[in-house]
């Protein structure tokens, strides 16, 4: 424990539900005694989104889509996961990676902080709406 504050996105290890935890030392007398987790369950923000006109991802650092408007573009990769990256998701178990499958559409390519993706019909603009650490807020 270093006493920093902490964030993670993930699917919970003993309720297998999906949610975004924060995370805090405890202190007594400068010395770190204990931490506090919070779980936050962010189901109403994807249910908003998926009554509204625009259709929104959200994707962490490797690409992968953890949250959506659309509920079949949840859990898909933008792009194939390097070792690394697997080896890190199997480490904080954040997600199962027997869950995660390829999106329909891949990046084609990116200017400045603005992705195109394609599929078999379309090129897509993802217009990047806040970065927060390392997580993507995208319209697409």
């Amino acid at each position: 424990m270093s006493g920093l504050n902490g964030r993670f996105y993930g699917i919970g290890s003993t309720t297998n539900t999906p949610g975004f935890f924060l995370s805090t030392s405890i202190k007594d007398k400068g010395k770190i005694v204990g931490v506090v987790v919070v779980k936050i369950s962010l189901n109403e923000i994807e249910k908003a989104w998926s009554e509204g006109p625009e259709n929104i991802i959200v994707n962490d650092e490797h690409g992968i889509i953890f949250l959506s408007s659309k509920s079949p573009w949840r859990m898909r990769t933008l792009q194939p996961l390097p070792v690394q990256a697997k080896q890190k998701l199997q480490s904080t178990r954040q997600y199962s990676l027997d869950n995660l499958l390829p999106a329909d559409y891949y990046p084609c390519f990116t200017v400045s902080n603005f992705t195109f993706l394609k599929d078999k019909k379309r090129t897509i603009l993802l217009i990047p709406a806040v970065l927060y650490a390392t997580n993507r807020h995208s319209r697409v």
